[in-house]
């Protein structure tokens, strides 16, 4: 096939790309910390949705501009967009270690969460480029959030691989594809 190429290059076949390079088989973070780090860094009324939403956008993001995977978290394609695989284990974990706890003052039915410890430091290039994303997306609604990531190939061509059926894991490969995530557009 004419562009098949192998090694550190790309490969296209049928809506996808992939890397075939170890870089993108190690993690730079644990999920963990990339919670705490959104917690950190936003306000204090953070429900579960935003921040699946935001733990997405910030990994997705990383990918695209770097060609590696931030954490070793899959995420899953929902009806409201995409959620971190198993996040209520993720949660109930950092709640029992003591790392987070849920806002005693968020409205009623919602569940906010507090962080309880600091973030872990990272290097300054990673922090800044975490702080640029987490920036950029912050400030918008849970359901904002939502509708951006339903506009995203990666979440679609997920979705519709699989007859629409909810709850498959994003091939973080596809965000690749994502050209709305660039920071070049800052």
């Amino acid at each position: 096939m004419p562009g098949l190429r192998r090694g550190n290059e790309k490969i296209c076949t049928s809506f996808r790309l992939k890397w075939y390079d170890r870089r993108m088989d190690k993690a730079i973070i644990n999920i963990e910390d990339l919670v705490l780090f959104i917690l950190s860094h936003s306000s204090p009324n953070m429900g579960i949705k935003k921040l699946n939403k935001l733990a997405f956008f910030l990994e997705f993001t990383y990918i695209f501009e770097n060609d590696k995977k931030l954490t070793n978290a899959e995420y899953a394609a929902i009806p409201m967009g995409p959620v971190i695989n198993d996040y209520k284990v993720l949660v109930k974990n950092l709640m029992k270690n003591g790392k987070i706890s849920k806002n005693p003052k968020a409205e009623d039915g919602l569940e906010d969460y507090l962080p309880l410890v600091k973030s872990k430091e990272f290097s300054p290039e990673l922090t800044g480029f975490l702080l640029t994303v987490l920036n950029r997306y912050k400030d918008l609604s849970p359901k904002q959030l939502e509708d951006l990531s339903h506009g995203l190939d990666s979440y679609n061509i997920t979705v519709h691989e699989n007859g629409g059926e909810m709850g498959k894991i994003i091939d973080k490969d596809l965000a690749l594809l994502d050209s709305s995530l660039s920071l070049t557009d800052l």
